[in-house]
């Protein structure tokens, strides 16, 4: 050890380079055409992939249509229409509500006339539609209970928002009576 503090080691000759050829030198790093082309092709060659794999994954898991074509939808046009006039001529009243449940979720619509009777007697259905995917959709066939009261169960429906679509059909038409879409959210 030296009087400053600093180990001092014994150095070879031969850990010093050979004495009797020339040192190698190394060139220093230069930028070249090749180098840059080589970069770039790299480059937009990973966006590209990533830009591949992102449409090809939006694409399988949402397609993006609603209806497979759009023809027969435009043709059934007016009849909606007028199905909707018929709906509001009639003035029913209508609540709806999504509780949770240990269980799941009780979806619960209450269907009453103008002058607040209850309607009784009909085939409601019910439909759960996720925002996202169709395949989270859960179709419901709601039972009345009370006249005018009627409920029916989803068992393991996830929190979040949803879109309830109640419908009442009668037999023998070929729209629904009544058709009802409301954004709810069901608690976690």
């Amino acid at each position: 050890m030296c009087c400053c503090g600093t180990l001092m080691l014994p150095v070879e000759p031969a850990a010093m380079g050979r004495p009797d050829g020339p040192a190698q030198v190394r060139k220093p790093f230069t930028l070249s055409g090749r180098h840059v082309l080589i970069t770039l092709l790299v480059f937009f060659a990973v966006v590209a992939s990533v830009n591949g794999l992102m449409m090809r994954l939006a694409i399988s898991s949402m397609p993006g249509l609603d209806a497979r074509n759009g023809y027969d939808v435009s043709q059934r046009y007016n009849a909606e229409i007028e199905a909707a006039t018929a709906q509001e001529g009639r003035g029913w009243q209508v609540t709806a509500q999504v509780d949770r449940r240990a269980y799941g979720a009780l979806v619960a619509a209450v269907f009453a006339s103008p002058n607040l009777s209850p309607l009784g007697g009909m085939t409601v259905s019910a439909t759960l539609e996720h925002p996202a995917t169709r395949q989270m959709d859960r179709a419901l066939a709601l039972k009345e209970t009370t006249p005018g009261h009627y409920e029916a169960l989803a068992p393991g429906l996830p929190g979040g928002v949803w879109t309830l679509v109640l419908k009442v059909e009668q037999p023998g038409q070929e729209h629904p009576v009544f058709v009802s879409r409301n954004r709810i959210q069901v608690e976690r």
